[in-house]
């Protein structure tokens, strides 16, 4: 059996490569095809348990369940040593022999492998180690990811099919990655019949750029909506006041609360974090370097926790997670309206961040592991539960009765929300603005200025022309 080699390459970085061939992988396997993965070069990633290997590699074997080692998919890793190594001519032929007879023991197990290039094309071109050398050796064409909307790629595409012609390899075609919606036009009707012209070179496609993740999301719009219905409401009626405040009074006139209010006096950030480590590690600041200085190197230490957060809790929680079957899991929590519901609330009800708990459903979009109409539910979980949290719930007591008129408000807004947008037939109004919404951007040539005039309208100017003039 013959078996088929696809190697994937780019002329420039993050052009999107190792996206392509996730989903590309995932493609011929969904069809029955045995499927492969091999990196003939790699860079140094030291993993948990002191081991260096390719990231790519680690996380191709685990999203393909490969049989072979690490060592296998991944022969050869970059560094400092290994080009002081490689540079007798002897062995640089050792390497590539090296790398010809690992593709050829793994092959042998797959009907389809994919092949990934370096970052670049011209990438270790000084030591013959190039990409277009290992499309020569490996006996495979070329498929080259490019990326950018601007003319000077069609030079790029040109120099790249003149490039590998002297290395006397061969490119297949050009799949044009990320693409804004408003150059799809240009790069179907201009770019692509001059590259045909020219190179005589075949598209295989054009990516556009995703819209979903530089559109405001569907839970700025289900909160935008609310807050204008209701605020309307308010000042017609004067509804939700009125309820908050009988609701207060019943607290204190009937159910006489007066005593319990009274333990609340410290709120949990007080007795946990400000009262036994900030403030005995601002006197000490204060007292070495003085209260200006003290002040600055506490912002400093505080910035540097989030960083160390995000990066250590964050960022290494989500590898562990992809690491597993996390794909049927998260599939799995968003089947019904239920259950999507039900993990958005219970998430954010954990963490105590609303913001936290719908920015985790970004990149199940960005992969397409869910749909918009699937996470919906689970967004509106995260907006109610960041009412009924256990800091919230504190925070209402701590404020005697005030604060329990202000919380019953923040609550039953959620609720009347909730039911207006989720359990009605009026649930499509806000999926169907962000949709709009996104497609316009997406399709906007200055998408990034429009999204930050939609920040600062949204967020800033409304919100002052409401407290000023209404």
């Amino acid at each position: 059996m013959k078996i088929k080699k696809i190697f994937i390459t780019s002329a420039r970085k993050f052009s999107g490569k190792t996206a392509i061939i996730v989903g590309l992988s995932q493609l011929l396997k969904d069809e029955g095809h045995k499927v492969g993965y091999f990196k003939p070069i790699g860079r140094k990633k030291t993993v948990e348990t002191g081991d260096i290997y390719d990231n790519d590699a680690i996380m191709m074997k685990q999203l393909l369940n490969l049989d072979e080692s690490l060592e296998e998919i991944c022969p050869v890793l970059l560094s400092r040593e290994f080009i002081l190594k490689v540079l007798p001519k002897e062995e640089r032929k050792n390497t590539i022999k090296k790398i010809i007879d690992t593709f050829e023991k793994i092959s042998a197990n797959y009907d389809i492998v994919i092949i990934e290039g370096q970052q670049r094309n011209q990438d270790l071109a000084v030591l013959g180690l190039c990409n277009p050398v290992f499309g020569k050796f490996l006996q495979t064409k070329s498929l080259l990811i490019t990326t950018g909307n601007d003319y000077s790629l069609m030079d790029d595409i040109f120099l790249q099919k003149e490039y590998f012609a002297l290395n006397k390899a061969e490119l297949a075609g050009v799949l044009f990655n990320n693409v804004s919606q408003h150059a799809i036009k240009t790069v179907k009707f201009e770019f692509i019949p001059v590259i045909k012209n020219q190179t005589g070179l075949r598209t295989f496609g054009i990516i556009p750029k995703e819209s979903k993740l530089i559109s405001p999301t569907v839970d700025d719009i289900y909160k935008m909506l609310t807050v204008g219905l209701f605020f309307i409401i308010e000042v017609t009626t004067g509804f939700l006041s009125n309820l908050v405040t009988r609701t207060g009074l019943f607290l204190y006139d009937t159910l006489r609360l007066e005593v319990v209010f009274g333990l609340f006096e410290k709120s949990v950030i007080d007795i946990f974090i400000s009262d036994p480590i900030i403030k005995p590690l601002g006197t000490v600041l204060s007292n070495f370097v003085g209260p200006q200085m003290g002040g600055i190197l506490f912002f400093i230490l505080w910035f540097a926790l989030i960083v160390i957060s995000i990066d250590f809790v964050i960022t290494k929680g989500l590898k562990r997670l992809i690491q597993t079957d996390w794909a049927e899991r998260v599939s799995a929590a968003f089947n019904n309206p239920f259950k999507s519901f039900a993990t958005g609330f219970s998430l954010t009800w954990l963490v105590g961040s609303s913001s936290i708990g719908t920015s985790l459903a970004i990149p199940m979009l960005a992969t397409k592991m869910v749909t918009l109409d699937e996470t919906y539910p689970y967004i509106c979980g995260c907006g109610l539960a960041t009412t009924v949290d256990l800091s919230q719930i504190y925070g209402y007591f701590a404020g005697g009765s005030v604060g329990v008129m202000l919380g019953a408000a923040h609550v039953l807004l959620n609720i009347f929300s909730l039911v207006l947008w989720l359990a009605t037939p009026l649930r499509v109004v806000p999926l169907r603005i962000a949709k709009g919404v996104g497609r316009f951007m997406a399709a906007y040539r200055y998408s990034a200025l429009l999204l930050l005039g939609y920040a600062v309208s949204v967020f800033i100017l409304l919100p002052l022309i409401v407290i000023l003039f209404l």
